[in-house]
């Protein structure tokens, strides 16, 4: 008898408290985008794009211009200064290969670091909804991770997000 009532416990126990708990859904991506944080950070990425692109258009030019003169040049060097002006052309092109490089990466880490703050902005904001909705978790319904969330079960954030990051105008009460 008693077997039975503890498994009877041990069974009930976690669907009261699962009847009990309280979680709400946001659409991330959605207010992430709408952030002017996020449009300022895009802007911020797509400047230093442009600045490091025509750094590495001017030294491809310079590049073409040595690569030209040395063909024009070629059948009058001496054998040590074509073997010169050879190294210095594959010096130029290495340098240019590196540039592309470390330009990659840090474009990679400039986008890591803006967007972090946006999103760490935005987690906060989350937090904070949820604390004092009292909610155990809020899921993010981007990319089809939860395709479907009962509506009685789970409090849709998105517009309050939205609205507590002044995202959207609020209808005002009468």
């Amino acid at each position: 008898m008693k077997s039975r009532l503890l498994v009877l416990l041990l069974v009930a126990l976690p669907l009261a408290c699962a009847a009990q708990m309280r979680f709400g859904t946001v659409a991330y991506g959605e207010v992430y985008r709408a952030m002017p944080e996020y449009a300022e950070a895009q802007q911020r990425l797509a400047e230093l794009r442009v600045k490091h692109e025509a750094e590495a258009t001017r030294a491809e030019a310079e590049f073409q211009q040595k690569f030209a003169e040395f063909l024009q040049g070629q059948k009058d060097f001496p054998p040590n200064i074509m073997q010169k002006r050879q190294k210095e052309l594959q010096d130029l092109m290495e340098q240019n290969i590196q540039f592309r490089r470390q330009t990659e990466a840090l474009m990679a880490e400039a986008e890591r670091e803006l967007q972090a703050s946006v999103a760490q902005r935005l987690d906060e904001t989350i937090a904070a909804i949820g604390k004092e909705m009292g909610l155990s978790f809020v899921v993010n319904t981007d990319g089809g991770n939860l395709p479907w969330v009962n509506p009685n079960a789970a409090i849709d954030l998105t517009a309050t997000v939205k609205s507590r990051l002044k995202l959207v105008s609020v209808p005002q009460a009468q």
